[in-house]
C-alpha cells in the first residue's frame, strides 16, 4: 500500500476511536467516515462510488431485496480549486440514505421526475440485466 494510502487509512481509524469513544450514533458514525473517506479521496477526475453493506449470515436466498442507488453524477461539476466538495453538497443524499430508518426510504426519482437523483432497483430487475451488470445510467 502506497504510504499516502497507509497514512488516510491510519487517520480514519482514529477518527473511527474518536467516533465511537463520543457515543455518536450509528447513523451519524457512517455519515462522518463516508463523508471523511470521500474527502480524503477525491481528487480531479476521480469517478468515487460509495457502498454500504450489512454484515449477514450465508443464505441460500439472497438477502438483497433492493439496491438504492443516489446518482450523484448527473449535472454536478466539482473542481478542486474553483467548485471544491462541501459538506453541504452531501445534505440530500445523507437524507434519502435514512440510516435509521431505511425500510422506510422513499425515492426522489420516478418518470414523472427524472431530475430525482435517489432511487431503488429491484434485486430481480437487476439479475435479470445482461450479465447481472450494475452499469446503471
Amino acid at each position: 500500500m502506497p504510504n499516502g494510502s497507509s497514512t488516510i487509512v491510519q487517520k480514519l481509524w482514529n477518527y473511527c476511536n474518536v467516533l465511537r469513544d463520543d457515543g455518536m450514533s450509528y447513523g451519524d458514525y457512517v455519515e462522518q467516515l463516508t463523508y471523511l473517506l470521500f474527502l480524503k479521496i477525491y481528487a480531479q477526475g476521480v469517478k468515487a462510488n460509495v457502498l454500504f453493506f450489512d454484515k449477514k449470515p450465508a443464505s441460500e436466498k439472497p438477502w438483497t431485496k433492493k439496491l438504492w442507488i443516489y446518482d450523484f453524477r448527473t449535472n454536478k461539476d466539482f473542481t478542486l480549486k474553483t467548485n471544491p466538495l462541501k459538506r453541504s453538497d452531501l445534505d440530500e443524499f445523507v437524507k434519502c440514505y435514512n440510516p435509521e430508518n431505511r425500510h422506510n426510504r422513499k425515492p426522489t426519482w420516478s418518470e414523472k421526475n427524472p431530475q430525482g437523483r435517489w432511487r431503488a432497483f429491484d434485486y430481480e430487475e437487476l439479475i435479470n440485466r445482461d450479465k447481472a451488470s450494475l452499469d446503471i445510467f
